[in-house]
């Protein structure tokens, strides 16, 4: 099991870091089978895996 952050400094958004990380598990021989988020960001770009869920979140939105 990893867990993966964003470095300091890092200066794209939230979509192009996040599917780069897919991007690079996918790279690495994993199959993304379930994309989850609460935010759009979480979600958006390729690549997405087999399904993908936004969950609703009733602290707050961000649209």
């Amino acid at each position: 099991m990893n867990l993966l952050l964003k470095q300091p400094g890092f200066k794209g958004s939230a979509v192009t870091y996040k599917s780069g990380e897919r991007q690079q598990l996918q790279d690495a021989g994993y199959v993304i089978v379930g994309n989850i988020g609460d935010q759009w960001s979480d979600i958006l770009g390729a690549p997405e895996g087999a399904r993908t869920f936004k969950l609703p979140d009733p602290m707050y939105y961000i649209g």
